[in-house]
């Protein structure tokens, strides 16, 4: 099935629930469907947040639920398998010592699992949570498998497509974009609109990878990969003033952020940038002479690095 069928049947399922009958709602409480098997707990983020258990949508009311669900954001954004409970209550409680912030999680925990109708829904194992993936069914773990199956997919143009198409209705924004900001929130975005940028250039639709790469590297300033995904999309465009201009941007932010040198990966796009100026291409007239000037001072400085 898939994800706009997937996403339709769950909102036929949530309208179902606004009448279902006892028996069903008792189900419902008891974390057992009526056919006996067992819950199923489906958690969107991307976008927008919201939790359905068998169907029924859940619905925040009040501080009462905030933590749990806070924690169950937090236990997504850090992958949702083997989450160390250290890094959980200091995401959650970064100014409690480890006694409290321990006390803390463990009633929290206590708390999710009866929001979610059923203990099983989060596993606990040598100080790691996990949510059980028997049991739920979260987008952006089915975001992350879309693109890793597709990108191994490309030699079958349809079935690639197909993967693309799904990964793009599941992408309905960035994660938890409506959600109070949290800084352990960062990472996954940065990771998450990473791999969307890299199926859109797959794609060919650069300007849309390029405008997610120059969204990400405002969360990110300082992750050479994005700038260097965005300089192959400028490449490709044909813009090579803009390629050019990236590269010193990144070279710059490096070396005052990190006191680190570029890479011999990112210096080859440089590369190919100056050698398609030097071409004359039509899109290179009007770069100006200074970045012009710069780009090939840097050249010559750095190109005995990328001999073998």
């Amino acid at each position: 099935m898939d994800s706009g069928m997937q996403i339709n049947a769950g909102l036929k399922l949530a309208e179902k629930g606004a009448s279902a009958t006892a028996e069903t709602r008792t189900a419902y409480l008891t974390g057992q469907s009526g056919s006996g098997d067992r819950t199923l707990i489906r958690v969107h983020t991307l976008g927008r947040f919201s939790v359905t258990v068998d169907g029924l949508p859940m619905y925040s009311n009040g501080k009462s639920q905030q933590r749990p669900l806070a924690l169950l954001k937090a236990l997504i954004a850090r992958g949702g398998h083997d989450v160390s409970r250290n890094l959980l209550w200091e995401c959650l409680w970064p100014d409690s010592d480890g006694d409290l912030g321990a006390r803390n999680l463990t009633i929290t925990l206590h708390r999710l699992r009866h929001l979610l109708r059923t203990n099983a829904a989060v596993l606990h194992h040598d100080g790691k949570l996990s949510l059980n993936e028997q049991l739920c069914w979260l987008d952006v773990w089915h975001f992350e498998r879309t693109v890793s199956d597709g990108l191994h997919l490309m030699a079958d143009h349809k079935a690639w497509e197909a993967r693309l198409r799904v990964a793009l209705d599941l992408y309905t924004g960035h994660f938890l974009a409506l959600e109070a900001e949290e800084s352990w929130m960062i990472e996954p975005r940065i990771r998450w609109k990473t791999a969307l940028s890299v199926y859109l250039e797959s794609e060919g639709r650069y300007a849309d990878a390029v405008d997610l790469c120059l969204q990400t590297l405002a969360l990110d300033p300082l992750n050479e990969l994005l700038y260097r995904r965005l300089m192959n999309c400028y490449l490709k465009r044909g813009e090579f003033a803009s390629a050019l201009g990236t590269y010193l941007r990144c070279r710059e932010a490096l070396t005052k952020g990190l006191s680190a040198p570029i890479s011999s990966e990112t210096e080859r796009l440089h590369l190919e940038a100056l050698r398609a100026v030097d071409k004359g291409s039509a899109k290179a007239v009007n770069l100006p002479p200074d970045l012009m000037v710069r780009s090939q001072s840097i050249q010559k400085r750095s190109v005995v690095r990328l001999i073998p």
